[in-house]
């Protein structure tokens, strides 16, 4: 059967050969590095807290960012932050005590009534995690200190690897500066496997190919611990990685044609959003559990790879110390309700694919 893949060929064909081309017009207050993880970690070292510093982030999150606190050495608490057909859900109070909150802007979604957490908490540093985000188009709010962006995958700006953090408070800037400039390269041949690697996993996505490939990629998905001891060390962006950053950002056209057709979901199935919202995952909000599952198996029957994102997030917080994730309700409450459905199917040419899952919903 033919299978209907996550996402598109994201990287243009012509992206992989221009490697020759560095620079991205990048601010000064902006730093390219291997991977929006590690432009997280250097932003947290940049910040100079004390070692009983408390860092807090979403409990449904990618465990990535997680890991960037815990290579850190500081404390992590884990804050139940929802997001629905309604908006961004959370208790304010649940942001006392904390130094740092990590706030992640869900699929593409700003959220900015952002500062009300700033009104309150007034010496929180605020860290903006962008990776859903487009840092062409999407601008920032003033009670933000720092930033992070991403070019990896599924990514507004995709080029495989790559991120880039970036810093608005001048107090912590040069901290930042400095250590950039202690970091290195990734040598010629570690950056041209990567690289290779990068190509082949892009066109992967071609359906003919991804449909022999998902077969093997159904038995290996589910729970897998992470892999603790195994550390990256930040590094400055991968070598070959910069052209095509570069070539897509400068060929970039926002493709309305994947927000048009979301926005003929209803409502109460999907994001509140304006048509000018670049999104790189595509939710849908069911009714509950059971209705869930019950959507989810007839749409992988319909030939889709309809999936969850971070769906294993809390057995994976227990590995960065959270012991109990029963006061978590609305981490509880989105898992139990939230679907991603494939970026391609929102293109024109599977409208007819589209217009069933429409009737499915309805």
């Amino acid at each position: 059967m033919m299978v209907l893949p996550r996402y598109d060929v994201e990287i243009k064909g012509l992206s992989f050969f221009n490697f020759w081309q560095h620079k991205m017009n990048s601010a000064v207050n902006e730093f390219q590095y291997d991977s929006g993880t590690s432009a997280l970690i250097e932003i947290i070292k940049s910040l100079d807290l004390p070692k009983e510093a408390i860092i807090g982030v979403p409990l449904y999150a990618c465990s990535a960012v997680w890991d960037a606190v815990y290579q850190t050495g500081f404390e992590i608490k884990f804050i139940d932050i929802a997001i629905s057909a309604k908006g961004y859900d959370y208790n304010i109070t649940d942001f006392n005590n904390i130094d740092v909150l990590i706030f992640i802007h869900y699929f593409g979604q700003y959220h900015s009534n952002v500062s009300e957490i700033k009104e309150k908490y007034r010496n929180i540093i605020l860290i903006d995690d962008l990776t859903h985000m487009n840092f062409l188009h999407d601008g920032r709010n003033a009670a933000v200190d720092a930033a992070i962006y991403s070019f990896n995958f599924h990514k507004p700006i995709v080029a495989g690897a790559g991120g880039l953090g970036v810093m608005y408070n001048n107090l912590y800037l040069e901290g930042l500066k400095q250590g950039y400039s202690k970091l290195v390269s990734p040598r010629f041949f570690i950056s041209l496997k990567r690289y290779v690697k990068t190509y082949l996993k892009n066109f992967s996505y071609n359906r003919f190919i991804y449909s022999i490939l998902y077969p093997f990629l159904l038995k290996r998905q589910g729970f897998v611990a992470p892999t603790m001891a195994i550390r990256p060390i930040p590094c400055r962006n991968y070598h070959f990685f910069k052209g095509i950053i570069a070539n897509q950002a400068k060929t970039y056209k926002f493709d309305d044609e994947l927000v048009s057709n979301y926005l003929k979901i209803p409502i109460k199935f999907r994001l509140s959003i304006s048509s000018s919202v670049t999104l790189c995952y595509f939710p849908v909000f069911l009714r509950d559990k059971e209705d869930k599952v019950n959507k989810l198996h007839i749409f992988k029957g319909m030939g889709l790879d309809a999936y969850v994102l971070w769906e294993n997030c809390i057995q994976t917080s227990q590995y960065f110390g959270l012991s109990s994730a029963s006061s978590y309700k609305r981490t509880q409450n989105i898992l139990d309700r939230i679907i991603f459905l494939p970026q391609v199917l929102f293109l024109n040419k599977n409208n007819a694919i589209f217009l069933q899952i429409l009737k499915v919903l309805h």
